[in-house]
């Protein structure tokens, strides 16, 4: 499904409006269709930047925890154990924003907040674009490395796939060498 804004992005005005269609309940795809764009651009949108508002102290996310008859000593081998799930929370929309019993709600919570997004995919953005952070030493350390085994005719690939004290993946050292051939 092609954006109908003609943009690839997501833009501050998409986010809000995720976030409005979050908060009265609508699902993921019916976001999607609202804004023009695919469920899983939704889905990667509210993956990525969802926050945890609170955590819980509990050991474990016991969905008989309120009304504990095992005197609320959560292990998985309890005899009343059961694995709290939420249908908002942990399938979709993935986030508990709009949720009747938030306040209420004693296990871990996440939320999407449109502004706090914009400011990650921003910051992001931009760090993207700085360039590699490489000092002098590292540079050398890896020059002493590669510079022996590019002479002796090892191909970068192979010298990236057997120095992973190189600390960069293999695209990276493949892309590397396409720009310096």
């Amino acid at each position: 499904m092609s954006a109908v804004s003609g943009y690839t992005h997501l833009t501050l005005q998409d986010r809000i409006a995720i976030q409005a269609g979050i908060e009265s309940g609508s699902r993921k795809a019916a976001i999607a269709v609202s804004l023009g764009k695919d469920k899983s651009t939704i889905s990667k949108e509210i993956k990525a930047h969802r926050f945890a508002r609170r955590t819980t102290a509990l050991p474990l996310e016991c969905k008989h925890y309120p009304d504990c008859s095992y005197g609320h000593k959560c292990s998985e081998t309890c005899p009343g154990y059961a694995l709290f799930s939420c249908a908002r929370r942990d399938r979709s929309p993935g986030v508990c924003n709009g949720c009747e019993e938030r306040d209420a709600c004693p296990f871990d919570q996440y939320e999407y907040n449109a502004e706090r997004a914009q400011a990650e995919y921003n910051r992001l953005l931009t760090e993207s674009r700085a360039g590699a952070n490489l000092l002098p030493e590292e540079a050398r350390r890896m020059a002493e490395i590669v510079g022996p085994l590019l002479k002796s005719g090892k191909s970068p690939a192979t010298i990236c796939k057997t120095h992973p004290e190189l600390g960069i993946s293999f695209g990276t050292c493949i892309a590397t060498f396409r720009t310096v051939s």
